[in-house]
């Protein structure tokens, strides 16, 4: 993946939240699923992983400009808040999940073995976007020349 299709990639989901002031979460019929929902993101380690794919943004975007300073960078990562993302993730979750299934999704995330996946699992997404980037350059490789061999233009 060429670092300009990276940083799109990764600046989605960040552009969601520096314009969460223009969208409009779906008004919630019920505050304390809501509520649920909330803990059920800061239990899973949400706004960790948040907070990772800032960070890579930002080293990516000062690769390609290393003479935007530190500065600017910390200035953004204050103004980018999870709370932001999370207040537009609970309709999703509310859409996709029973009422059940966020309770048993937030009990087990409280478990002991729960706050142990949601310790790593910033590092496993990490670890598994390198994996899967690779992987898609190689399938992608593959493909161009597989596609070449037929007489077909990609």
């Amino acid at each position: 993946m060429t670092p300009r299709k990276l940083i799109v990639t990764l600046a989605i989901p960040l552009v969601l939240l520096a314009s969460s002031s223009s969208l409009v979460a779906e008004p919630s019929k019920d505050a304390a699923l809501d509520q649920e929902i909330y803990a059920l993101l800061e239990a899973m380690g949400s706004a960790k992983i948040a907070e990772q794919v800032f960070d890579t943004l930002a080293q990516s975007f000062s690769q390609i400009n290393p003479n935007i300073p530190k500065s600017f960078w910390a200035e953004m990562k204050k103004a980018i808040k999870a709370d932001e993302l999370f207040k537009l993730l609970i309709p999703v979750y509310r859409k996709n999940l029973s009422t059940e299934d966020i309770k048993a999704m937030l009990a087990f995330y409280k478990s002991p073995a729960g706050q142990r996946i949601s310790k790593a699992m910033p590092a496993i997404s990490q670890q598994s976007m390198s994996v899967g980037q690779a992987w898609g350059a190689s399938v992608g490789e593959k493909i161009a020349t597989e596609a070449k061999k037929r007489g077909y233009k990609i």
